[in-house]
């Protein structure tokens, strides 16, 4: 009954997705729609290589721009409730239940942790890599071939699918040797891994040819492109705490960052504490420690890709939370737990799930503010411009991760109108954040005789006042 009650409030949960409309580089990822099928996008560029997101945009999402963002949510979602199924499976073939198979479920199912993904519009590259992910492991020990051919597909739906290469083999035997059999692990069951890892290394290095030969140079912003370039040092370990601390706590990082309500972020930092502190003491035995080591090993191979950004953020969280969720269920399988441990946890878990809705709420209004932008400045144009000066004398919200985008970017810059337009225009946007009060000035400075622009648009209040500019030809 439990578990069927952490299954129906995930699962309502998700329904919330469905809720959040694009902001910011929702309009125009890879995965959002596009005219045409663009070739570039299919080869590898910089710190990217995501073929299957590419399609996704060129040939569904653009064919059914009607249905944006419905399906991305759609794919999204689904990839998680087989995430979820693939994790629920693998701890009843370890033998977990009772409570540490509850606590496993609810710490993936109902983490704060999940908001950056399952509600993203643009998650599906990471969605679909860790259901590929899951996937490789569930046919590694029958079905090789269609083990490696998914993993194959998570590392090209993701940069870091590339961990499954190292996880699959591992997590397999450690699962069918450690925790189905109930046996402890000897050398001779690591030697079996020397095969598996060198198929692992030629595919890895026959990736990495193929991308060094077809990458093609693509401008990027800056400071976009430098977030994703590979950090070795001190940054790792800052990394990994913070991957970590945001798998295993329930910290509400929204009252933290951005209403700075210090005392909902001390609750659930003190019940996240205790119950971290709970796991630890019923996770800890003689028997776990020849098991437990591979699992950890795991943990830092599915969290290494994001480890080495400069910054992780919230939505790198995902894979990372399903291995975690998978350990603390296998590793507590056999502990006992008292009543007053139960509460602690069970509170814990509640608190997860109201941090979950605050965190959803936030991309809710954030998507509502970019969408009456594009509404009201599409519906006031009385054709589709080429060229637009956007004036946005609105106050700029503090931003913070997908929860919450600045004026400026949520609509990207004005760009996002494109979707509602034609897909390809306005081409260019020239964007000032500026007072209300100088707003005149800035009219007559654009809409002169000598204007390059077909529009002027300004933001007031959230709602756009379009202000036609005609070409020097009808001047």
């Amino acid at each position: 009954m439990r578990n069927k009650i952490i299954i129906a409030v995930s699962a309502l949960l998700c329904i919330g997705a469905f809720f959040i409309l694009p902001v910011y580089d929702d309009f125009y990822y890879l995965s959002s729609p596009h005219k045409s099928l663009d070739m570039e996008s299919l080869l590898p560029n910089g710190s990217f290589w995501r073929p299957i997101d590419a399609l996704w945009g060129g040939i569904i999402a653009g064919k059914l721009v009607s249905l944006f963002p419905f399906l991305n949510h759609l794919l999204v979602i689904l990839c998680f409730a087989y995430a979820s199924y693939g994790l629920i499976k693998v701890l009843k073939y370890c033998n977990v239940g009772g409570f540490s198979l509850s606590l496993a479920m609810s710490m993936f199912m109902l983490s704060p942790a999940l908001v950056a993904t399952t509600y993203s519009i643009d998650a599906t590259n990471q969605a679909l890599s860790l259901a590929f992910g899951i996937g490789s492991l569930s046919m590694y020990r029958k079905h090789k071939p269609a083990s490696y051919l998914l993993m194959a597909l998570s590392l090209f739906s993701k940069e870091s699918g590339i961990a499954w290469f190292v996880v699959t083999p591992l997590l397999s035997m450690v699962i069918e040797h450690g925790f189905h059999d109930g046996k402890k692990i000897d050398k001779s069951e690591y030697m079996l891994l020397i095969k598996p890892y060198c198929i692992s290394i030629i595919a890895i290095m026959a990736y990495a040819a193929l991308r060094y030969s077809l990458n093609i140079p693509v401008e990027t912003a800056a400071g976009y492109t430098d977030r994703y370039t590979p950090h070795i040092g001190l940054n790792n370990i800052t990394s990994l705490c913070i991957i970590t601390g945001l798998a295993l706590t329930v910290v509400d990082t929204i009252a933290l960052f951005i209403e700075h309500n210090f005392a909902v972020v001390g609750i659930t930092a003190l019940v996240s504490v205790i119950t971290i502190l709970i796991i630890a003491r019923k996770s800890y035995s003689k028997a776990n420690l020849s098991s437990g080591l591979p699992l950890i090993v795991c943990i830092l191979a599915i969290s290494s890709p994001h480890m080495i950004m400069s910054h992780p953020s919230e939505m790198h969280i995902y894979p990372s939370l399903w291995m975690i969720a998978l350990t603390v269920g296998v590793l507590t399988k056999d502990a006992r737990w008292k009543r007053g441990e139960v509460a602690v946890a069970s509170l814990f878990i509640a608190c997860g799930v109201l941090v979950f809705m605050h965190k959803g709420y936030y991309m809710y209004v954030n998507g509502k503010i970019a969408d009456k932008r594009v509404t009201s400045a599409v519906s006031h144009s009385k054709g589709i411009p080429e060229k637009v000066c956007v004036l946005d004398c609105d106050r700029q919200l503090p931003a913070y991760s997908v929860f919450q985008i600045d004026g400026k970017r949520c609509w990207d810059s004005g760009k996002g109108t494109r979707l509602r337009f034609d897909l390809e225009n306005p081409k260019t946007v020239t964007y000032h954040v500026i007072d209300a009060k100088a707003l005149r000035k800035y009219i007559d400075t654009y809409t002169n005789k000598d204007s390059t622009y077909n529009a002027l648009w300004i933001v007031k209040d959230n709602n756009v006042e379009v202000i036609d500019i005609p070409s020097s030809a009808d001047k």
